[in-house]
């Protein structure tokens, strides 16, 4: 109930409003509640007494709940609040239709007062307060602890993006305009409550979103959610880590594969790929495309600037070889080049360039470019296989895989990092590092993400920190 409530749009409720009722249904799932249990619930989301009063008037102005006055024995009748008749019949309604939530468990806990959600900081600061112990310490401890814990607002917000993830954290398709209906939350306020579950280690990568491009036109934000989190990896079948350290030589080059190709289509402004034998092989290219350049010239003025496209490019490229990791374990092999009929289709239709002008657009053009991007991840999907290899005790061929977005989104900083699901439980949650130095390659076994600490954890791209928000200087709490 709680979870078709939180995918339901259109409701103009605040956030305050949404977040407390939200929880509600989560508890008590619309039954009768007296003021101690409201109590209750604003306590655990860290809402003051007069923020959930208002959230309740709201809620009974817009008849989501009704107020009651209870007799019970000889003593003062008692609030009472329930959920509405119209209201429950909406939400059984709205259960029918849902989407699926393959991440349905871990809304339920992100939804409960009871369940504390710290930031990575805190709980580093957590453990440093039990070896030093005096009033001072403690004092400046608790300041730094409350600071970072998870505000009502950004329960809501992390349990909106949760019900929209794929079961790797992936937030694809959601923009701005469907996360402010969803929370009640304007555009600012939005960037504000978003890099704050950035600052708390709750969203791990995010790929910008923007709009006017000449290859990929509008492209919503996607959001990486950290499922190793502390506060969500109790509640969570646990993926494996997979961090790969590669030299230049053993990589294959010096750029990510997109940059590689805005770089090569700027040199001649458009006019062709300046393709060397070396950049070929890389991309696993079977011919030049040069028809194609045109459409990977880098566009300045947009948001973001090149990093932007060039991150939205590798992450598409990145979900191929996903896919082609999970489905075609077995039969990848950059000696042996074969064609993914479903795959193919899907980098067909995501290249078609919205601009109409370049006169070089046509039905053969769309077909050519989306055999390109098969290739090149392709040729990606191959070089990530290799340097798995080594880790001989994994059964990759039973292994659903997502490649995380690189450090850097044009140069390559010699290290890609994937997330893997396995079959096996003994291995759930684990981390192996494999290093590929000078032709030789080394690995290493970690019983969990959390041995690592958080500024390894940045170098191994498994966490980035947005940049500053420029209104407000520092997020919100």
């Amino acid at each position: 109930m709680h979870i078709a409530f939180v995918q339901m749009k259109g409701l103009g409720l605040s956030p305050e409003a949404r977040a407390l009722f939200a929880s509600y249904l989560r508890v008590y799932a619309g039954r009768p509640i007296g003021r101690t249990e409201v109590q209750a619930l604003s306590v655990g989301l860290r809402q003051s007494t007069p923020v959930s009063n208002r959230a309740l008037d709201e809620l009974q102005s817009r008849d989501f709940i009704r107020m009651a006055r209870v007799a019970e024995g000889k003593g003062r009748p008692r609030d009472s609040l329930e959920c509405t008749e119209r209201l429950l019949e909406r939400l059984a309604a709205e259960e029918g239709g849902a989407e699926q939530c393959p991440l349905s468990h871990l809304v339920d806990q992100v939804l409960h007062p009871e369940n504390q959600i710290q930031g990575l900081t805190s709980i580093a600061t957590t453990s440093q307060a039990a070896l030093v112990d005096s009033p001072a310490h403690r004092k400046v401890t608790a300041r730094k602890r409350l600071k970072g814990k998870a505000s009502a607002t950004n329960r809501l917000l992390l349990a909106v993006l949760l019900c929209y993830a794929d079961r790797f954290g992936v937030v694809r398709s959601t923009g701005f305009a469907a996360l402010s209906d969803l929370t009640g939350l304007g555009r600012e306020s939005l960037k504000a409550h978003l890099h704050k579950l950035n600052e708390l280690g709750l969203i791990s990568h995010k790929i910008v979103g923007f709009s006017g491009s000449r290859l990929l036109g509008s492209w919503d934000t996607v959001y990486f959610l950290n499922l190793h989190h502390p506060s969500l990896v109790a509640m969570q079948p646990q993926l494996v880590t997979l961090v790969l350290q590669a030299d230049k030589a053993s990589y294959g080059g010096q750029s990510t594969e997109a940059g590689k190709i805005i770089s090569l289509a700027d040199l001649s402004r458009g006019a062709r790929f300046d393709w060397s034998k070396h950049d070929l092989e890389f991309l696993g290219l079977t011919r030049d495309f040069d028809h194609l350049a045109a459409f990977f010239v880098p566009q300045r003025n947009l948001p973001g600037g090149v990093d932007a496209v060039a991150s939205a490019l590798q992450f598409l490229l990145d979900g191929y070889a996903s896919r082609l990791l999970s489905t075609r374990w077995s039969q990848l092999s950059k000696d042996t080049f074969f064609v993914d009929e479903a795959l193919m289709a899907c980098a067909k239709a995501d290249f078609k360039p919205r601009s109409r002008s370049l006169m070089l657009y046509d039905g053969v053009t769309e077909q050519c470019g989306g055999q390109f991007l098969y290739e090149v991840s392709f040729a990606l999907a191959c070089r990530l296989k290799q340097l798995l290899l080594p880790l001989e005790e994994l059964a990759f061929d039973e292994m659903q895989f997502q490649v995380l977005p690189p450090t850097n989104p044009v140069a390559y900083q010699g290290v890609r990092a994937l997330l893997a699901l396995p079959k096996e439980q003994e291995f759930s949650g684990a981390c192996f590092v494999v290093q590929a130095l000078r032709g030789e390659a080394t690995c290493e076994r970690l019983e969990a993400i959390l041995a690592i600490d958080l500024d390894q954890r940045a170098s191994y791209g498994l966490h980035t920190k947005f940049r500053a928000l420029k209104r407000y200087g520092s997020s919100v709490s």
